[in-house]
Order: structure tokens, then sequence, then C-alpha cells
């Protein structure tokens, strides 16, 4: 957060986006020496649509893995390829 903060303007505001976590935890203490600037903001818990990557496995796992079988783990590459 130091080199973030260190280039950034002194009129400028950083947002992170959490993804849901058990460990939301904020350190209040340690945001407080940039005055307000960082503000955290955390994804719902049942928002994983949010997340591209889980949502490309998502449809991956449908369409292609499940009750799929292959004979060679080129037969899998040309699987997946074939849906991207």
């Amino acid at each position: 957060m130091e080199s973030v903060m260190s280039d950034l303007p002194e009129d400028k505001d950083v947002h992170v986006i959490l993804n849901n976590d058990c460990t939301h935890k904020r350190n209040d203490e340690g945001l407080q020496k940039y005055g307000g600037r960082v503000q955290f903001h955390f994804t719902p818990t049942s928002a994983s649509r949010l997340n591209q990557i889980e949502t490309r496995f998502g449809i991956l796992s449908r369409k292609t893995l499940k009750d799929a079988s292959f004979a060679s783990a080129q037969e899998l590459k040309d699987a997946i390829e074939a849906l991207l």
C-alpha cells in the first residue's frame, strides 16, 4: 500500500475491491495515516458471478468436463480449446 500511496497525488483516493473472504479486516489503524483516502469494498459472499475466472471455470465444468471422459491429455486440451 505504501508504494501505491506514495505514487498517487494527494487529491486522489484509492478504492480497493476485495474478494469475499472470512478475513474481512479493515486494519483501521494502518489506514488512518492516509487520512481516509483508502476505502475497502468487499464483494458479497454470494457474488462469484462477479469473478470472471470463476464464471469461466463454471462454464467449462458444465459444458466440457461434466460426465466427460477423455482418452488423452490432447483430447482434453482440444475440448477445452473448442469451448474458448
